[in-house]
């Protein structure tokens, strides 16, 4: 078959119209929290002009299958940001999970990660404590976290990250 038998293909149009609305359905920000209520990341991610989005699957609260519910939440967490594709992510903090899988999605496709450290990321509690090293650890890693109070906002600069106080905006 000599090359002027072969057909010009044009270029796919319909292909690249799907990649044009793909792209610009992709959120500026997504907020993701792994909690029931996510009225805090629902107000800042409008604010922002992004979407939020909870897990809290099957809503498990007893203690021996709490981890089934994080692994649960982990899967969903992993294909909504594969799948929404967000530019920037804000992730609340506790659990540290959420915010260990928005560092790898953010590290892979260089979109800026934002921590929402709750007080109680920063408490006595005993989980606290075990995971404080790996909450310095991202809190060095993200844009910025986002904390209550001033204190706060001291400790996360002492780990060598950078700190912005957000209040209720309601």
């Amino acid at each position: 078959m000599s090359i002027a038998s072969h057909p010009i293909h044009p270029p796919d149009y319909e292909r690249l119209e799907r990649e044009q609305v793909a792209t610009l359905a992709r959120p500026k920000v997504s907020f993701i929290a792994w909690a029931e209520d996510s009225g805090r990341a629902s107000e800042i991610a409008q604010a922002l002009g992004g979407e939020a989005r909870a897990f809290y699957r099957l809503r498990i609260v007893w203690k021996p299958l709490v981890p089934l519910r994080y692994l649960l939440n982990a899967i969903g967490t992993c294909g909504y940001l594969l799948s929404r594709r967000p530019r920037a992510v804000i992730v609340t903090n506790p659990p540290i999970f959420p915010g260990l899988i928005a560092l790898l999605y953010c590290t892979v496709t260089k979109a800026p990660l934002v921590l929402d450290s709750h007080p109680s990321a920063f408490g006595d509690a005993p989980m606290s404590k075990q995971v404080a090293g790996i909450h310095a650890w991202l809190v060095r890693r993200a844009a910025t976290t986002i904390v209550t109070v001033q204190e706060l906002a001291e400790i996360v600069r002492s780990w060598g990250g950078e700190a912005d106080i957000v209040h209720e905006l309601s």
